[in-house]
């Protein structure tokens, strides 16, 4: 038979080999020590998820200057409704990007397209800064939201994989709280340097 199938074998008493049911759920080995490995996917999707929430927190907290720049005007319904449709199209790119992670990453390897969405949405943000319209914000912002979706995906799924049953409950929300940690550092951060 062939022996690759990841269920348990017997044999029968006529020598054959058969199938044998368990309802047991496979579990990892509870004996093993967190390694160094498992701590750097840990410390690195926090970071993700931290920058990720610090970048959203950030643009909304400059987003009306930066559209009463673009769009030459101070009419608070116009500005609204160019924040509304931004907005809208970064949370369309960042649903995209959770499905295209997950799909991609099935193919190329979680920690490779979880490289690809922080480069993704970083570069987004960085290029945001030299936007001379309203439509090219919302280009990088849906670009920015690709790599953001992507990476929450990427992130929460390889802390998942590569971490111990036991540790889960633990190490979920420890990942959770780096989105929390990343509006706290937007508001900081903002705080300082707008006086300026």
């Amino acid at each position: 038979g062939d022996r690759s199938r990841d269920v348990p074998f017997q044999m029968n008493t006529k020598g054959e080999e058969t199938i044998l049911l368990t309802t047991e759920i496979p579990k990892s080995d509870e004996s093993q020590k967190v390694s160094s490995q498992q701590w750097l996917v840990l410390v690195v999707s926090f970071l993700g998820w931290m920058m990720d929430s610090m970048d959203g927190s950030l643009f909304l907290l400059v987003q009306t200057p930066a559209l009463h720049d673009l769009l030459h005007t101070t009419d608070k319904k116009e500005i609204s409704e160019m924040s509304g449709i931004i907005l809208s199209v970064f949370l369309i790119g960042a649903a995209l990007g959770g499905v295209l992670s997950g799909v991609f990453a099935d193919i190329f390897g979680r920690a490779h397209v979880m490289m690809l969405t922080v480069v993704l949405y970083s570069a987004g943000t960085a290029l945001c800064a030299l936007c001379q319209t309203p439509w090219q914000l919302a280009v990088l912002r849906f670009v920015t939201g690709i790599g953001t979706g992507g990476e929450w995906a990427c992130g929460a799924s390889l802390v998942a994989e590569v971490w111990p049953n036991r540790y889960r409950t633990t190490v979920g929300p420890v990942l959770q709280a780096g989105g929390g940690m990343g509006y706290l550092c937007a508001g900081l951060l903002y705080a300082i340097v707008i006086p300026f």
